[in-house]
């Protein structure tokens, strides 16, 4: 049973009349009943702030209440009757949404609506589920919420991985200071620009590195649309559709599906870049997410495989298939270039770090690591296309970096990067040295995107001459 003053108190906050009680109104309630009962502060907290905090938590345990005193931003609002948040949520989640949620001339006036203007959100909703701050008022207008509660809320459905905010800078269509999509709502299926930026075959001098979550029988509901939500915080930029996402985070691209195959599902989730740790570091934080998302359904049986690379990028599509957990859950011993770990090819030398992964904090080994793997990806091309060695890509500039070292500044100086840029990137690549080198390169050759490739070429040649790298670019030139 509850201390005769937290009742008194979660009586008092019942009778309230608003939808949900700020953090200051339940304070102020609170000191008024333990006047009332003259309750003496010392025996709980010391003070009001500490007592009502210990109140609310336990009250929250028990499910008369709900309040998130772990979040800044919704330990503001207390939500005193729980059964407001879930109309709150049904409000949103209506399955039958289209029919129900019709045009109110009143109410689109207090939410800043016309009837056309309305009718344009609804359908962005119900196909991209893309949902304005104007239509979220609209359908929360009886609950009467002011808008930091208006603002907690949205806060509460992001912390529950229920829809992602859009970027400012993505906000191009509307006027709205806030948009939201609620992966759920998605109709679309992928669009022809996504093959473009996706090609089915790996690109030349291009890393990929995928895993895949399987499903025999039926996924956890909502486990797609979820982890689509907290793919936004590892990204800058995105394309949606009903079974998949493709997104960026700097040089690098994600691809998230999920496909019905045999009676299950499959949530395939690939990187593509040329920078290593990135790639890895993306791929981790995905799966780490997937595996915390699992949490909410221990009894789920789900397979889980990291895709051998070595067969992904010379177009298996049947790869070599390791356990995840096995793989995923350690990284790369000191000193181990190489590994014969597929079993499609038992022979074969794979690079280590395509299939287990590298420490980020462990900048030292990546020279041999980039070596191997560019002469890794050459074999690969000389087996399927000859096309040879691409030096001037991001991973072929990663690989003469690689090989450069620590005077590389004087091959970028040759080629006329000034000193303080040179410094600039040293600033803002603290004790990576080929991370350092490769930018510098990629800026060299990326202000001459109008000469031909072959000036290029006669330009770092001229370099490396310059600097006594000579010997480094007959290997090149062997390569």
């Amino acid at each position: 049973p509850l201390p005769d003053p937290w009742w008194k108190y979660l009586q008092k906050i019942s009778k309230y009349p608003e939808k949900i009680l700020s953090l200051t109104e339940a304070l102020r309630i609170f000191k008024s009943v333990m006047n009332e009962l003259k309750q003496s502060m010392i025996s709980l907290e010391g003070s009001a702030d500490k007592s009502l905090e210990m109140v609310l938590k336990y009250l929250h345990a028990t499910g008369e209440i709900m309040w998130y005193a772990d979040n800044p931003k919704l330990q503001k609002i207390v939500f005193h009757h729980p059964e407001t948040l879930v109309e709150m949520l049904r409000a949103i989640f209506k399955h039958d949404f289209e029919k129900v949620v019709v045009f109110n001339e009143v109410f689109g006036q207090l939410a800043g609506l016309n009837q056309k203007k309305f009718e344009a959100m609804k359908e962005d909703f119900l196909t991209k589920g893309l949902m304005t701050l104007e239509l979220l008022n609209f359908c929360l207008y009886h609950f009467k919420l002011t808008p930091e509660a208006r603002d907690t809320f949205v806060d509460l459905m992001l912390k529950f991985d229920l829809c992602y905010e859009l970027p400012s800078s993505l906000l191009t269509n509307y006027t709205s200071a806030r948009i939201l999509r609620f992966p759920w709502f998605l109709r679309t299926e992928a669009s022809n620009e996504v093959f473009v930026k996706w090609p089915t075959k790996t690109p030349r001098n291009i890393i990929e590195l995928s895993f895949q979550f399987v499903f025999p029988s039926k996924s956890p509901p909502n486990f797609f649309e979820k982890l689509s939500c907290r793919l936004q915080t590892h990204v800058l930029k995105r394309e949606d559709w009903k079974n998949g996402v493709l997104a960026f985070m700097n040089k690098s691209r994600i691809l998230l599906t999920r496909e019905k195959k045999d009676g299950g599902t499959v949530i395939l989730v690939s990187v593509r870049g040329s920078d290593l740790q990135e790639l890895w570091g993306l791929l981790l934080k995905i799966y780490h997410d997937m595996k915390c998302l699992l949490l909410e359904w221990p009894l789920v049986h789900v397979e889980q495989n990291l895709l051998c690379s070595h067969c992904v990028l010379r177009g298996d599509n049947d790869p070599f298939l390791y356990p995840a957990e096995t793989y995923l859950e350690t990284i790369c011993p000191k000193n181990v270039y190489q590994l014969q770990t597929c079993q499609k090819s038992p022979d074969t030398n794979i690079p280590a770090c395509l299939i287990i992964p590298l420490d980020a904090a462990f900048q030292d080994g990546m020279g041999p690591h980039i070596i191997v793997l560019k002469e890794f990806l050459a074999s690969l091309e000389d087996m399927v296309d000859g096309m040879g060695s691409g030096i001037l890509t991001d991973f072929g500039l990663m690989y003469v970096a690689a090989r450069l070292g620590a005077e590389w500044s004087l091959v970028v100086s040759h080629l006329g990067l000034k000193q303080a840029e040179i410094e600039q990137i040293q600033l803002d690549n603290p004790y990576k040295t080929i991370n350092q080198t490769s930018i510098a390169l990629q800026k060299w050759r990326d202000r001459q995107k109008e000469r031909a490739d072959s000036t290029l070429l006669k330009q770092l040649f001229d370099a490396l001459d310059e600097t006594d790298y000579k010997s480094l670019w007959d290997e090149i030139e062997e390569k």
